[in-house]
């Protein structure tokens, strides 16, 4: 190549024809690069869609084989808790009627007294209040008890029931003392009237003659309390004959113990046998296409290294044919036919000349 500068348009045609071959082979790579990521990038997307079906495929019959089991479980479930149920009112019923039968006697026996009662104040012409626990507490208290219920009585009447009322009227103060006022002296008339007709003589000897039944009957029903508490404390429950409940439990117990066992069979046998073939049928229909894919970006990868190596070829020659003479500036399809240029309109007849002409026009055109 020493004589490529006097040389003319068949060594310049040569010299383009090397640069054109050198850039479409550098593009070459580049395009290959390219196909190469647009693969990859589908083969992952590939990979990725099969990943979800399987994941999605699997987690949906899943749920399918558990909804189906549930709704049985569900259903033996309520069939427990209502043998549960039917035993727990049988043996309310129960403990109902043996408080009832143990306690008795001691019902009966406050019939009688409260009858008794009766009869005394009816006998004496007393008003039927007064065989109250609260008139009793208000006209002839006895223990502490009735002391608080006749104090909280007389702090209702003489305290709020009047304040309540002066709050809501709108009068001068002097209006509402008067009203104030008259409200207690109402309370206390009504009182002082209630004692006199329901204590007055031998009124009262009969209020004490009344008293030791009203003592018993509370006596009883402490003791009926007491009785019952125990009783329903009580957690024999041999003593009601509820074993046919019992058996009924179990038995349904049982229905929903294997309901639930198989629900674990069956999602065991999904995990080890159906989801194994259910991954297999997607990959047997979606790995082929992944396969190629792999394939093929195998194969443009030993293509691209071809190239590479063209490439790397076409750069050497160019340097070494042709860039030591033209420079950079020169080794461009577009200089190359401008040297050609300024040969065929006869301004120069070497290389070298056409050259200088264009550096020389373009010196001027500086």
């Amino acid at each position: 190549m020493e004589n490529f500068l006097n040389g003319g348009i068949a060594e310049l045609e040569e010299a383009k024809k090397a640069i054109i071959d050198e850039a479409e082979k550098h593009q070459a790579v580049v395009d290959t690069e390219n196909d190469i990521k647009s693969k990859e990038k589908e083969l992952n997307a590939q990979k990725m869609f099969m990943s979800d079906k399987i994941e999605s495929t699997i987690k949906n019959r899943r749920s399918d084989i558990e909804k189906s089991h549930d709704s049985t479980i569900k259903e033996a479930d309520r069939d427990v808790k209502e043998a549960r149920k039917n035993k727990k009112e049988a043996l309310n019923k129960a403990v109902s009627e043996r408080v009832k039968s143990e306690t008795s006697e001691l019902v009966a026996d406050n019939k009688r007294l409260k009858k008794e009662n009766k009869a005394l104040f009816k006998e004496n012409k007393m008003p039927g209040f007064c065989n109250s626990s609260y008139y009793y507490a208000m006209f002839a208290p006895k223990g502490g008890k009735d002391f608080l219920v006749f104090a909280l009585t007389v702090v209702i009447a003489i305290a709020l029931i009047p304040n309540v009322v002066c709050w809501f009227l709108e009068w001068e103060i002097l209006y509402k003392i008067l009203i104030y006022v008259g409200i207690v002296v109402f309370f206390a008339l009504v009182y002082f009237l209630i004692s006199i007709w329901t204590r007055g003589g031998a009124k009262a000897e009969v209020l004490e003659r009344a008293r030791p039944n009203k003592e018993a009957v509370k006596e009883n029903k402490k003791s009926i309390k007491k009785m019952s508490k125990v009783i329903k404390k009580d957690d024999n429950e041999g003593q009601y004959g509820l074993e046919d409940f019992d058996s009924e439990i179990i038995r349904r117990q049982g229905i929903y113990s294997d309901k639930f066992a198989a629900k674990e069979s069956a999602l065991q046998e999904f995990d080890e046998v159906t989801a194994v073939h259910l991954k297999d049928e997607i990959e047997k229909e979606m790995l082929p296409g992944i396969e190629k894919l792999t394939q093929d970006i195998e194969d443009l990868k030993k293509e691209l290294e071809g190239k590479k190596q063209a490439a790397q070829d076409a750069s050497d020659t160019l340097t070494a044919d042709y860039l030591g003479y033209l420079g950079e500036k020169y080794t461009t399809p577009d200089k190359i036919d401008e040297l050609i240029a300024i040969i065929n309109e006869g301004r120069a007849t070497t290389i070298m000349q056409a050259m200088d002409v264009s550096k020389g026009g373009a010196n001027n055109a500086e």
